[in-house]
Parts: structure tokens; sequence; C-alpha cells
């Protein structure tokens, strides 16, 4: 049993959806009602009947084999019978006709629009193809160029302060701003930029030349017209980029009727504008210089290169040019020379006159280290000096040895202790894990009892029910008898009230005949007549009340057997219940001691496996420690061996030095012999000379004797100080002072 709200429920026998309990096992929840799958669907909250091909759309179920509808992003669409499906997609939520509709549609959103031609999506964007471009769902605006036509010939080109309309009649004028120029196969490219086309005519006119600009009769703004891709011409030329817009109405002449001087607009100087407002007329005068700023003023050198430049020169000119350029370098080389024979003399001449540079006493300080470390070297070549290498070495290998066996122990030491360690914490984890398991028997046999409890509560809950039951029943059969009493006696008073009006009939029969007797004695025969009418009456009215009587009571017992009958079955009815309340009792008793039983059985089998799974993790944590153990012993093995073998090669290689040493030793010696049998014959000075340098190898010898045990302290000392223990170092010692000495 289990609790939702405060309402008990059973999950094999009902189903809760929403904290109400449904007596429905086996179904599921369909917002706050219970649906069973396999013949029903569930969409949203609402339930419909499952049939083949059904599926949701949102709060609705529909069949989506059918023509007649199309789910949109959970939105359903009903289509009329003369339309398709297939002419109809989704966009978003939406229901659209791809022959009239486009939908663009992004990552966020679908838009809907109306199918033009020359037009694409780009995202959710509708945009024409002719002026846009799109990249990874980004617009980009086309670059539109001018057409290059060949045979267009651009006769001259002028800036606009010497622009006249004499020489610009009945043509068609480019004015723009130049971005650059370039020559190619002998023709010069220019690339304009704010170009405006004027076609010329002659006549007058009255437009001002501030609305030139924005007229739009015959002045035709033109886009970036490309006359070359690349531009090889002098930027001097032109002026500053940093102009926008072109004035061309203060460069072009038109007739005004406002300006004064000549109506053909060359004398510039006394040229203006009238202008008129609602409270002022005012005079303009046009300057004669170019306003634009546009204009350059080159000086004549700046003129000289740049004809110059674009003058392509002769065979000869570029051989002559080479030659001079030629001579130009060898004078430069020449003088460079000079000038680093000048310097190399300056830096002898410093180098007499100062000491030892930087850069020459760290040379200095180089070649004494190198001499001292030759030296040392060449003591490390001493028979002594290898020997007491080879003892140092020696102990080196010892005491690693020793380290190492010791290191070894120790793990195995720690190994142990782990290994305690381990057991110690799987006998706390298995502790901890009887607590838990005694925790959770008592826990569960808390559940049992308040389980048993609740049982307790509802049989008793029932008992009193069906107590209340019972005495509502003895109520109502109590109040039943009272009724059957009731209707008892409201039928004997109206038999009483008929044996009343039976006697009064009958009085009222003797008074009538009475009457009768005294009124009518002649009548006799007609007395006699009524008598016997009167008699057969009464007699068949005493046989009705006899039937009736009789009727009456047959339908008393009939009632009595039917409120014996009624109380037979309300007794069966509550013995019944009882019983099937005892039952349902005793089966649900049952059921739970099932339920405890299996339960108890999957904990008892529970625990065998956990107590499997702990014997084989332990014979397992066995395996891999003795496996690890094995290959920590294979390593050490072969990094013993691996040492062994180096000092195996390094002690022949030592051999062979010294082999060949002694060789090297053996033949210097019969050259000293040889050399020494050659002098044998040289004088007595020469002899003395000999003497006096035996004299001096003696020298030598005890030096080399002080530098050996100089040595010998300096490495016991570095061996001392490398941490190597007391024994061996002692052990060293007293190997070196034991070794014979070599010098003499």
């Amino acid at each position: 049993m289990e609790c939702v709200g405060t309402q008990p429920f059973s999950p094999a026998s009902t189903t809760v959806c929403r904290q109400v309990v449904y007596a429905k096992p086996g179904q599921h929840c369909c917002g706050n009602a219970t649906y069973n799958p396999r013949r029903q669907i569930c969409c949203d909250g609402h339930r419909y009947s499952r049939e083949k091909d059904t599926e949701c759309c949102g709060s609705q179920a529909y069949n989506r084999s059918s023509t007649n509808h199309v789910c949109c992003s959970g939105r359903l669409h009903a289509l009329s019978a003369d339309s398709s499906r297939k002419n109809f997609r989704c966009c978003g939520l939406l229901l659209t006709d791809p022959s009239k509709q486009e939908c663009c549609s992004s990552g966020e959103r679908a838009l809907l629009y109306s199918a033009k031609p020359g037009f694409a999506c780009c995202g959710d964007r509708y945009y024409n193809t002719s002026l846009w471009s799109c990249c990874l769902h980004r617009l980009t605006s086309k670059l539109v160029t001018g057409n290059y036509h060949p045979s267009e010939k651009v006769s001259q080109l002028q800036s606009l302060a010497d622009l006249r309309m004499s020489g610009i009649c009945k043509e068609r004028v480019t004015v723009g701003r130049v971005e650059s120029m370039a020559l190619m196969q002998k023709e010069r490219f220019i690339v304009l930029k704010d170009v405006v086309d004027i076609h010329v005519q002659k006549g007058k006119t009255k437009l001002t030349p501030q609305s030139l600009l924005s007229k739009s009769g015959n002045i035709r703004y033109g886009r970036y017209r490309m006359r070359a891709p690349t531009s090889e011409v002098d930027e001097t030329l032109f002026g500053t980029p940093k102009q926008e817009l072109i004035d061309i109405s203060s460069c072009l002449s038109f007739q005004h009727p406002a300006r004064e001087g000549d109506s053909d607009g060359r004398s510039q100087k006394t040229e203006k504008i009238r202008v008129i407002t609602k409270d002022l007329i005012r005079d303009i005068r046009i300057p004669c210089k170019d306003p634009s700023g546009l204009s350059i003023i080159l000086c004549p050198s700046e003129i000289e290169r740049i004809t110059t430049k674009s003058r392509i020169p002769t065979k000869e000119e570029r051989e002559s040019a080479l030659e001079s350029q030629r001579q130009a370098r060898e004078a430069a080389m020449e003088a460079a020379e000079e000038r680093k024979a000048h310097m190399r003399q300056a830096d002898l001449s410093r180098q007499k006159n100062q000491g030892l540079s930087d850069l020459e006493a760290e040379a200095r300080d180089r070649a004494q280290y190198l001499l001292e470390r030759a030296n040392a070297m060449r003591l490390e070549q001493e028979d002594e000096v290898k020997k007491l290498n080879e003892l140092i070495l020696g102990a080196q290998c010892h005491a690693i040895r020793d380290a190492q066996i010791l290191e070894k122990q120790q793990i195995l030491a720690e190994l142990q202790e782990e290994e305690r360690r381990l057991d110690a914490m799987m006998e706390v984890d298995r502790r901890r894990a009887l607590e838990v398991q005694e925790e959770i028997d008592q826990l569960h046999k808390q559940q049992r009892i308040q389980g048993k409890m609740c049982i307790l509560r509802q049989i008793e809950d029932r008992q009193e029910e069906r107590m209340l039951k019972e005495e509502m029943k003895e109520q109502e059969g109590q109040q039943l008898l009272e009724n059957l009493e009731k209707m008892q006696m409201e039928e004997l008073e109206a038999l009483e009230r008929k044996r009343e009006e039976q006697r009064r009939l009958q009085l009222e029969i003797q008074r009538i005949n009475e009457d009768s007797l005294l009124a009518k004695e002649q009548k006799k025969e007609e007395e006699r007549l009524a008598d016997l009418r009167a008699m057969e009456y009464t007699r068949k009215k005493l046989e009705r009340e006899a039937e009736y009587e009789a009727e009456q009571r047959r339908i008393k017992r009939e009632k009595e057997k039917e409120v014996a009958r009624l109380r037979a079955l309300q007794e069966r009815d509550r013995d019944h219940k009882a019983e099937q309340d005892e039952i349902r009792a005793r089966r649900n008793q049952e059921a739970a001691e099932r339920e405890w039983r299996r339960k108890e059985k999957e904990q008892i089998k529970k625990k065998l496996e956990e107590d499997e799974k702990l014997k084989a993790a332990r014979l397992e944590q066995i395996t891999h420690k003795e496996h690890l153990l094995a290959v920590e012993a294979g390593r050490e093995r072969a990094e013993f061996e691996r040492v062994l073998r180096a000092q195996l090669e390094f002690l022949t290689r030592e051999k062979e030095k010294e082999e060949s040493h002694k060789q090297k030793i053996m033949r210097h010696a019969e050259g000293v012999r040889q050399q020494v049998r050659e002098r044998e014959t040289q004088a007595i000075a020469q002899r003395r000379e000999l003497f006096r340098e035996g004299g001096r190898l003696d020298e030598e010898a005890r030096n080399r004797r002080a530098r050996l045990d100089e040595i010998k302290e300096q490495k016991l000392m570095e061996l001392k100080a490398a941490g190597l223990p007391e024994k061996y170092c002692n052990e060293v010692e007293r190997k070196i002072h034991a070794l014979p000495s070599l010098v003499r």
C-alpha cells in the first residue's frame, strides 16, 4: 500500500493521475483522466480512439494518410474537397501555396511572402537577385559596373576649370572625379567615380546651376565605370580623394537672365547670380577660380619628371643610362673600399694603444679554463686515478644495490601495510553495510508494522462501518415492523368500520322491513319478493365482504412472508459481506506476507550476490597484486641486468683503453731508451744536464704524487658529499691507501 495525499492506494490495482486515484490498473494518465494506449491516443491531455495512421497534431488527432488535413507545427489545417495536400506546404504554423507564396525561414522564424519572379530567399528575407547577393544568410549589394566599349574613344581629358562651352557643343560629356589612370598597349584608361553624363545642346535655358543637379532631363547619373583593371599612372596628377561631390555649376556657362556681363559666358570676372526671396534681393558673385578644390599646381621639375617617365627611351639612351649607372656603382664601390681601408687602419692604431678588450679577456679566460680542463683530463688517465674511479664506481654500485634491496623491502612492507589497510577498510565497509542492512531491515520492519497497523485500522473502520450498516438495517427493519403494525392497525380499523357499516345497514334494513310490513301489508307478495331480494343482496354482500376479508388476510400473509424473506435476505447479505470482508482481509494479509517473504528472499539473494561479488573482487585484487609484484620483480631484474651489462661494458672499455695506453707507454719507453743509447756518446756536460733533468723529473714526480693525492682526497670528499653510506666510503679509502704507488 502507498499513499497519495491522505488517501491510501495499491499500485497493482489502481492508477494515480494528478493526485486522483482511479480503480483502473494497467492504464496511463492523459491529463486528469486515464486511457488505454492500445485502444486510445492522448494528444495534449485529450483522449481519442486509436485507429490506423492516427497521430497527434497539438491537442487534436488526425489521420496522417488522409488528404483532407495537414499538420503544421502543432496546428491542424483542413483542406477543401477539391484541394490536394500535394499543392500545399507548411511555413511555420501557416499553410501556404508554393505557386502563389514563398516561405523564407531561418533558425528562429519563418516569414511568408508573395511569390515574385527574380526574387529568392536568404534566411527569412525575400530579396531581389539582381540587386543583392546572399552569402551565409547575409545580404550584400551587388557592384554594378559600367560597360566597357573598346570603340568608345575619349579624345581629351580636361579639368572643370578649363572646360569651355564652345568646345563641347553637341557633344556627350562625362563629368566625374578621377580615381586612377592606366596605360595599356599605348592606350590610356581612366577610372571615374561620381560620374555624370551630360548631352550638351545649343540654346538657352532658365535652369539655375543648382537645379542642374536635381533635374533628370538631360543628366544621367551613372554607376561605377571601370576603364582599366589596374592603375599605372602617377597619383600626383589628381587631387585629394576626400572631395565627394563635384560642383560643375561654377565651371559651365549657362544663360541666366539675372547675370551681368557678356552673354556667352567668357568673361567670368563680372558674372553674378541674382537671388530673389520674400524679404531681400541678393547678387551672388561667381568667383573666377575653381571652387571645387580639385585643381592641382605642379612645379616644373615635377612636370619634367612626369614627362620624362611617360616618354619611351630609345636603345642608345637605355645603353647610355645603364653605362652611367654602372660607372656610378663602380665609383661608389671604390669609395666604399677606401672607407673600409681607412677604418681598418684606424682599428689597428687603436688596438696598439689600448689594453685587452672584453672579448679578448673572455677568450683568455676560456683558454685558461680549457688548459685546466685538459690537465684534469690528463690526470684522469693515470692508472691510480682509473683504479680509484673503479673503486668509487664499485662502491656506488654496491650502495645502489643495497638501496634497491632496501627500497624493495620497503615496498613489500608498504604493500603489506596497504593490504592490511585495505582489509581494515573492507572490514569497516562490511560492518557499515551490515549496519545499513540492519537499518534497512528495521525500516522494513517498521514499514510492515505500519502497514499492519494501517490494515488493522482499516479492518476496525470496516467493522465500524459494518456495525453502522447493521444498526441502520435494524432501524430500517424496526421502521418496517412499525409500518407493518401501523398498516395492520389501519386494516383492523377499516374492518371495524366495515362491520359497523354492516350493522348499521342491517338495522336500516330491519327498519325498512318493519316500515314495509306496517305500510304495505296488502302487498305481502311484493314484500316477500322484496325480502327475498334483500336477503339475496345481503347474502351477496356478505359473500363479497367475506371474500374481501379473505383477500386482505391473504395479502397480509404475503406481506408478512415478504418481510420475513427480506429479513432473511438482509441477514444473508450481511453475513456474505462479513465473509467477503474477512476473506479480503485474509487475502490482503496473505499477499502482504507473500510480498514480505519475496522481499526477504530477494534481500538474501542480493546479499549472497554481493558476497560473491566481494569474493570475486577480493580474488581479482589478489591476482592483480600478484601480477604487479611479478611485473615489479621483472622490472627490477631487468634494471639490475641492464646496470650489470653497462658496468661490464664500461670495465671492458676501460681495460681496452688501459691496454692501449700501456702499449703506447711501452712504445714510448722503447723510444726513450733508444734516445738514451744514442745520447750516451755525448759529452760530460750533457750528462750533467741530464742529471739536472733527472732532478727536474723527480720534482715533477713529487708534484704528480701530490696532485694525485689531492685528487684522491677530492674524490673521497665528493663521494661522502654524494650521500654514500659511511661503510662504503671507508672501504674505498682503505683500498686507496692500500694501492701500490706508481711513482718512484
